[in-house]
């Protein structure tokens, strides 16, 4: 089997460097573009299933690689981006500084800081566990449609790591990282934050969480 994971197209909070979380902001005019370029660069890809979060920036875009590919996408609330309750909306800066101060008060890592009403990014990793887990054994060449944050908690997770290595990983809009089963489990990376499709388009690279 081979895995893809996909980053939604852009959206104006992306361009404002704002912390989306489960705001349900539509792909901007670029975002559209990236989208159907994406889906293109797919048409010969082999990919049996395609799955989205059903927040629309990533039902967009994958509705769009569906389009092409002339299959249908399987909606999963649990793909959604990290909930950053009120804090959402508020710029990647000063939530990065909100979280720190915040864990360091109260003794914590990052990774296990709630926002008001939101999730912590370690929540996020046991919502996600059952995708994981479906995948693996449903064994099939999968597409996950996603965002910056459940994508990189999702490559640690097939690559082996644990939740504190999800913040290494950085997803620009609309683009493809694939992995590959090894013998005895885990997944080797193939290729990794490939925006090649997007040739000539403006993309901004993205952060694990809006906050680092």
């Amino acid at each position: 089997m081979r895995l893809f994971l996909i980053r939604h197209g852009q959206t104006s909070w992306n361009v404002e460097k704002r912390a989306q979380g489960h705001t349900d902001i539509p792909l901007d005019e670029i975002g559209l573009t990236q989208a159907e370029r994406l889906a293109q660069s797919l048409v010969g890809t082999q990919i049996n299933r395609l799955l989205t979060s059903d927040l629309q920036r990533a039902r967009q875009t994958a509705e769009a690689i569906a389009t092409v590919k002339k299959m249908q996408c399987e909606v999963h609330v649990d793909l959604r981006e990290r909930g950053f309750g009120e804090w959402e909306g508020g710029p990647y800066a000063e939530l990065g500084i909100k979280f720190q101060f915040i864990a360091d008060m109260e003794g914590k890592t990052r990774d296990e800081v709630v926002p008001p009403g939101g999730e912590s990014f370690a929540d996020v990793w046991q919502r996600l566990g059952h995708i994981y887990q479906d995948v693996i054994a449903k064994n099939v060449n999968t597409g996950i449609v996603c965002h910056g944050g459940t994508a990189s908690i999702l490559m640690a997770m097939f690559l082996g790591g644990g939740v504190e290595i999800a913040s290494a990983f950085r997803f620009s809009n609309a683009c493809v990282s694939e992995l590959e089963p090894r013998p005895g489990g885990n997944f080797r990376l193939v290729r990794y934050n490939d925006v090649a499709h997007l040739d000539g388009i403006q993309v901004i690279s993205g952060v694990a969480d809006g906050t680092r």
